[in-house]
């Protein structure tokens, strides 16, 4: 399951340090609204479970404990570990219903299928996969699967054109893994990945 929290006291830091610099950042109130329309997103989203089903089939791979997902104001991107979604995105403007679906479960997946002590053959897998694409900026190698993953799970949630719409990084490196994932297909690399699970 995947649960969201106000991130106190990282939120009321960030707040300091935005006042510090006379700069605007959001209340607490603002913050904590945000936590509640994430929640009611996401059980949208995971409707009978449907997508942490898809993402547990598709990876092979099963947590072993519930996600907490912590929510601030702004200033930084969001992450996965530790799992931090911004309630306004660095400008301040808000995230789109489908950015918020692509965020959630791109950094769950990064929960899924980047950590070594959910299976023993992960750690082997990144090994494998940073000497094939050595010549690859790390991010990119972090990300290929993950979008293999991604264009997966999105087109089974909601379509081939929605998936590829919500699919559309701006970094240079993210980029890149997109392009990889075009040119491989994306269900051999997720068959890759899972025949290193142990």
């Amino acid at each position: 399951q995947l649960h969201f929290y106000y991130a106190h006291p990282f939120d009321a830091g960030r707040r300091a340090l935005f006042e510090e610099r006379n700069e605007s950042y959001p209340s607490r109130e603002e913050v904590m609204k945000r936590v509640g329309e994430y929640r009611m997103l996401w059980s949208e989203i995971n409707e009978g479970d449907r997508a942490m089903r898809l993402i547990v089939e598709k990876t092979g791979v099963v947590l072993p404990r519930d996600l907490e997902v912590w929510v601030f104001g702004r200033g930084m991107n969001p992450m996965s570990s530790p799992f931090l979604v911004p309630a306004f995105r660095r400008d301040g403007s808000v995230y789109t219903r489908e950015q918020l679906i692509e965020i959630f479960i791109h950094e769950i997946l990064h929960r899924f299928v980047g950590f070594e002590d959910n299976n023993p053959g992960i750690s082997d897998y990144l090994a494998a996969l940073s000497t094939e694409y050595a010549d690859e900026p790390v991010a990119t190698q972090k990300h290929i699967t993950l979008y293999a993953l991604l264009e997966m799970i999105l087109t089974e949630l909601y379509g081939v054109q929605k998936a590829q719409e919500m699919i559309n990084p701006h970094s240079p490196e993210y980029k890149r893994a997109v392009a990889i994932v075009k040119e491989r297909g994306a269900q051999k690399l997720i068959e890759e990945f899972r025949s290193f699970l142990k």
